[in-house]
């Protein structure tokens, strides 16, 4: 796809509607850039001017639009919540970075209460749970060289935000670096947390960053294709006004006006951005607007 040279005016205007982007890396140069680079991009931004001024629940939506993460648990969830949102014109929160659901923070301190067991009992107690038997059998005989780290890993399943260090004197190579970046809201949390177990009890580093059957930290991105491939063409059938292919999409999606096409357009756009690395940009269509 061949750049397009923007005028001045139209990069001033670009310049002054990417702060909802705050979620894509780079600089604002580089944001502009990509837009430069990308007909579609272009063409969302150039509806977005025409648009002004957007309403209050547009505005709001398009900056959920841009918050969603690929690498968090309930991002299929989160995406359709979003269409729902464009919907009914509704503004609702989502699940964004950092949070997680009920049930998983309910594992979390499953798993931090199985590590105080660890930590305190010479043997694992007789009606231990599933949760403490794992954590028995994964991180072995308690040892002195254990235990600090095992206190690191109930701080962080106490507390998401907890540091084990500042973020300069971090060194990747070591297993503290692992527990700092356990997200509990990250899709691999659970996988992450066992390796972090097994590294705590081998004492050394045995699966590798970012890849997928190692440890997975936010931005990675899993393919969630599949999951999502069906309600974004049905969002997009919506979107070009073919309400038979779009199925109950199409309902949820209701009357059709030019902000809600817009939103469902962005929504596409941001999706398939996400997963171009897994041929999303191929898999996951977008309408023509």
């Amino acid at each position: 796809m061949h750049e397009r040279s923007l005028s001045p005016e139209f990069k001033r205007e670009i310049m002054k509607r990417i702060s909802h982007w705050e979620r894509f890396r780079g600089s604002a140069e580089e944001k502009l850039n990509m837009v430069e680079a990308d007909r579609e991009l272009i063409r969302l931004m150039e509806l977005e001017i025409e648009l002004e001024p957007l309403s209050t629940e547009c505005r709001e939506i398009r900056r959920q639009i841009a918050s969603l993460e690929t690498c968090h648990e309930h991002y299929v969830e989160n995406v359709k919540a979003t269409l729902e949102m464009i919907g009914s014109m509704t503004p609702a929160p989502i699940l964004d970075c950092g949070e997680a659901c009920g049930a998983r923070q309910e594992e979390a301190i499953a798993y931090m209460q199985a590590l105080w067991t660890w930590r305190d009992a010479d043997t694992l107690p007789d009606n231990a749970d599933d949760h403490t038997r794992e954590v028995f059998g994964l991180l072995g005989k308690r040892t002195g060289a254990k235990l600090p780290l095992v206190e690191h890993l109930i701080g962080k399943l106490g507390d998401n935000g907890y540091r084990v260090y500042a973020d300069e004197d971090e060194d990747f190579d070591l297993t503290e670096s692992r527990i700092q970046h356990l997200e509990i809201c990250n899709y691999n949390w659970r996988e992450n947390l066992r390796i972090v177990l097994q590294e705590i009890a081998a004492g050394k580093r045995l699966f590798d960053w970012h890849v997928p059957d190692g440890y997975n930290t936010h931005g990675d991105c899993p393919n969630r294709v599949s999951e999502l491939r069906d309600t974004i063409a049905s969002a997009a059938a919506w979107a070009e006004g073919d309400t038979e292919k779009a199925g109950r999409w199409g309902k949820a999606l209701g009357e059709s006006t030019l902000e809600k096409r817009w939103l469902v357009a962005s929504l596409c756009k941001h999706v398939s951005m996400q997963h171009k690395k897994f041929g999303g940009d191929q898999l996951l269509v977008r309408p023509s607007l």
